[in-house]
């Protein structure tokens, strides 16, 4: 598909040329009418000066219509930019495509910056959208375990002697909100971050069982079925691991007892999948499962905050990886799949 119908540099050479070219034919014939009419008593000098005098006066008033023409998207550039700046970011260019346009992207270049200005205005405008909602679901997450601590410590002054149980359940709300503030720093970080080094050669295969062995200290009563094929890697281990280790920790959190992993290759694909026995998700929501903050139950807000998918998401975009989640048979199926570098 080609970029553009005209540049904008032949269009405005075509359109100057062409009606330069217009008025001096058509006053030329005109003052030769006149002076075939009149004869020799209209000089053939007066005539050129005529030509000229009209030339300048029509061809005047015609360029200023062409550029005043080429002037309002300067004009719209103008008065949206403005408003962005401003802060208005539901401004829109309005761009001019007619039936000569076809299969072109654009009609010249200043068609492609109104599209550009477009695209920023909507990018902006759902940055400013994504903004207002982090903040609003980080003073709610904050807000939710402060309040509990607060309270326990009232209940805590006036009940001393309850102090151990009260004091456990502070630890546990701190350990969760130390938990939610170490996820949004990573989560941060992260998505600030757009090179990372690959440079660490792992077995796959014993990371998974190394993560595996770190959450079973947490799930004593689970139990994980492993089919893991041998396979080198070069990655990052530390972020690669935080992939395992969330992934795995999910699915034996939201689980009836048993998870199945099964790690695989095919030609310079790794495919990883982990399934779990928890009955799955609504099909309605697991589009918004990387979302920041967003859990499909209520009653899964005691059990995390929403963070963990979407670091697992950014870390996988940045490995050059991706992560699919479907509904199984009696559960729920994460793929990760992995590029093999040489």
């Amino acid at each position: 598909m080609k970029r553009y119908l005209i540049s904008l540099k032949s269009y405005t050479a075509l359109a100057f040329i062409g009606t330069f070219c217009l008025i001096s034919v058509v006053l030329s014939l005109i003052v030769i009418s006149v002076f075939w009419a009149f004869g020799s008593d209209f000089s053939l000098s007066f005539g050129i000066l005529m030509v000229c005098i009209l030339v300048m006066i029509f061809g005047g008033i015609l360029f200023y219509f062409i550029s005043a023409h080429f002037l309002r998207y300067v004009t719209n550039f103008k008065d949206a930019t403005a408003k962005i700046a401003n802060g208005d970011f539901s401004v829109r260019v309005e761009r001019k495509r007619d039936k000569f346009s076809g299969d072109f992207l654009y009609l010249h270049e200043l068609d492609e910056l109104a599209f550009s200005i477009n695209k920023m205005a909507y990018e902006l405008e759902n940055m400013n959208f994504m903004q207002k909602d982090f903040i609003s679901n980080v003073s709610h997450e904050l807000k939710t375990p402060l309040s509990i601590i607060s309270g326990y410590c009232e209940i805590l002054l006036e009940n001393p002697k309850d102090s151990q149980k009260f004091l456990n359940l502070i630890h546990a709300q701190t350990h969760a909100l130390n938990e939610l503030c170490e996820n949004m720093l990573m989560l941060s970080r992260l998505e600030n971050q757009n090179i990372i080094s690959k440079n660490d050669k792992i077995r796959l295969d014993e990371q998974i069982r190394k993560a595996v062995s770190l959450l079973m200290q947490k799930y004593s009563a689970h139990k994980i079925t492993l089919k893991l094929t041998q396979i080198s890697l070069n990655t990052n281990a530390l972020l690669l691991m935080q992939v395992w280790l969330n992934l795995i920790d999910n699915a034996l959190k939201y689980s009836k007892g048993k998870i199945f992993i099964y790690l695989t290759s095919l030609n310079d694909e790794i495919l990883v999948f982990i399934k779990d026995n928890g009955g799955g998700i609504d099909e309605s929501k697991i589009g918004r499962v990387f979302d920041k903050f967003y859990q499909c139950e209520e009653s899964h807000k005691t059990k995390g905050n929403g963070l963990g998918l979407s670091i697992v998401k950014r870390i996988l975009e940045l490995l050059g990886g991706e992560i699919k989640i479907t509904n199984a048979k009696n559960g729920l199926k994460v793929i990760v799949s992995l590029k093999r570098t040489h």
